[in-house]
């Protein structure tokens, strides 16, 4: 009877892992919200006006390692391949604007738009549980993929290669 207990046990957690595995890397997630934020000099920007591009989505804060650490890959991406279609948009999860213009000017120049993610944006990309969160969206506006955590630029190369 204990057996039968602990198999049982057993094949649930394997269930459920496997479950929160394809939780993880879903593909297809929808459609990119349509969403109109504010640059980090206050300018209202619409999300819409990247239709037709390859886009990159990074929430991101001045105060995250692994986020500062994705940067450079970033914008080495953006200088790569811009002319041939990607767009790259980060979305600061820092409180005040004043941060994230100083981090840009002293830290690490960063050339590519850059605004204030709110929490409308936060919940139109199915909610943000950690940082760094980069999506990448294809050019009809199909969120394809979503990463969690750190990644190394090869990562994001690949994908942007084979949508470009």
């Amino acid at each position: 009877m204990k057996s039968k207990l602990l198999f049982l046990a057993l094949a649930v957690l394997v269930i459920a892992g496997v479950a929160s595995i394809r939780r993880e890397r879903p593909t297809g997630m929808g459609r990119m919200p349509s969403l109109t934020l504010r640059d980090v000099r206050g300018n209202p920007v619409a999300l819409d006006q990247f239709a037709g591009k390859v886009l990159i989505v990074d929430f991101w804060a001045t105060w995250c390692a692994p986020c500062r650490d994705e940067i450079p890959h970033f914008q080495e991406l953006y200088d790569t391949y811009r002319s041939q279609g990607l767009e790259i948009v980060g979305l600061s999860m820092d409180e005040r604007v004043e941060d994230v213009r100083a981090y840009m000017e002293t830290e690490i120049p960063i050339r590519y738009p850059v605004f204030m993610a709110t929490a409308e944006a936060q919940s139109g990309f199915g909610g943000i549980l950690g940082i760094p969160t980069t999506f990448v969206v294809d050019r009809d506006g199909t969120i394809l993929k979503k990463y969690v955590g750190y990644q190394p630029k090869e990562t994001f190369e690949k994908v942007v290669q084979s949508l470009l």
